[in-house]
């Protein structure tokens, strides 16, 4: 609704509320983030078993909201650790379904529960075909 975008006071807010809510939530557990090596290792090696048996693999990064995106991934700078991560994760040879940083489909924000979970109904089937149909 319009008031999910309105502050108290009735002016209007970057995100719908909720968002902005759950970002205050997350913030103090991503400021200061750093990517875990030893987990990032794990998938590398992860792949080169998958590619040694001939099994395809495939990394997915699903969608986040702008909201998360923008004030918490960009505006806490981690964007370029994740990135990097990416990057080692597409030196694999495996394939990597990039949803959430250079692949961003254009989700409105309603389209998600929080942040990071898309609505069962009115996203994830646009979900699932971009990572299905590819």
């Amino acid at each position: 609704t319009e008031a999910d975008y309105q502050d108290e006071s009735g002016a209007p807010l970057p995100y719908r509320r909720q968002l902005l809510e759950y970002n205050e939530v997350i913030r103090p557990i991503c400021t200061g983030y750093t990517v875990n090596e030893a987990a990032l290792q794990r998938l590398v090696d992860l792949a080169a078993l998958c590619a040694e048996r001939g099994v395809e693999l495939n990394f997915v990064l699903p969608p986040v909201a702008d909201s998360v995106y923008n004030e918490i991934i960009v505006g806490l700078g981690i964007e370029p650790q994740l990135a990097a991560a990416v990057e080692t994760l597409r030196a694999t040879g495996a394939d990597v379904i990039d949803l959430e940083y250079a692949g961003r489909p254009a989700l409105a924000e309603y389209m998600f529960f929080d942040g990071f979970h898309v609505d069962t109904t009115l996203a994830l089937p646009l979900v699932a075909e971009m990572i299905f149909g590819k």
